[in-house]
């Protein structure tokens, strides 16, 4: 655990049977929602495939963003072009609307995420040995995130992102900022805005003029009002932003 990132205690994930399997509900929104009753907002889980073919639970209104942790998935589902059939390689990412009726062959575990239509959610994998993930707070809430040369990647940008998580698949060492941490296998960490920022205004006015010019003289972007840095990964990890639910 960091200043920045808390983990969602174990104690508070949900696990449940679906027709495949075993889901691991790791965090559901807003508070007090129900997945059965679908008035959800934003639900991200774990889930367990046990059978060589499954057909996914129909969640109309819904979009999903799926990754298989243990082992590949093959799916086919209806598009606008038709039926289309998709091969999953261990942690890639896959997204499709949760109305369409979907068929999965493949054993496994997978990693999911669910949100209603309407609300703006990204997911990003961060695999080890790459640079350091730099996300520019400020920019975040006003709905940007800048990619890993600095410069703002359109496929990340986020209208008004409140809610950041991590989550990790396997049990992972890393670093935020330079403080170093440890996630459990299969846990989901929220992201704390306000602590970054606040430790940003702590930083005395000389101590940022030293780190922009060292930015500046690396070549690097102007440096972020805020800055977060996810670093040193032992294993890969998803980054998931969203805007706002309905009861903040």
């Amino acid at each position: 655990m960091t200043k920045q990132l808390t983990l969602i205690s174990p104690e508070t994930y949900l696990s449940s049977t679906w027709s495949g399997g075993r889901t691991t509900q790791l965090c559901l929104l807003p508070v007090g929602a129900s997945y059965a009753e679908r008035n959800f907002d934003l639900r991200i889980s774990s889930a367990t495939v046990e059978i060589e073919e499954s057909v996914f639970s129909d969640l109309r209104g819904y979009s999903r963003i799926i990754a298989p942790l243990e082992g590949s998935f093959d799916l086919q589902h209806p598009d606008r072009k038709g039926l289309q059939h998709f091969h999953l390689e261990r942690y890639q990412l896959h997204a499709f609307d949760g109305r369409e009726k979907t068929l999965c062959r493949g054993r496994g575990r997978d990693f999911n995420v669910i949100f209603r239509h309407g609300l703006d959610v990204k997911v990003m994998r961060l695999d080890p040995g790459e640079e350091p993930l730099a996300l520019d707070l400020s920019a975040a809430l006003a709905g940007a995130v800048l990619d890993k040369s600095g410069t703002t990647g359109a496929d990340l940008t986020v209208s008004k992102a409140k809610k950041i998580y991590l989550f990790f698949p396997k049990a992972t060492s890393f670093e935020v900022e330079g403080e170093a941490a440890e996630a459990p296998a299969l846990t989901l960490w929220q992201f704390d805005p306000e602590q970054s920022r606040k430790k940003s205004q702590e930083n005395t006015h000389d101590e940022n003029l030293l780190r922009q010019e060292n930015c500046e003289k690396n070549g690097e972007a102007k440096m972020p009002q805020s800055l977060m840095l996810c670093s040193k990964l032992s294993a890969p990890a998803y980054l998931i932003m969203m805007t706002a639910c309905k009861d903040e």
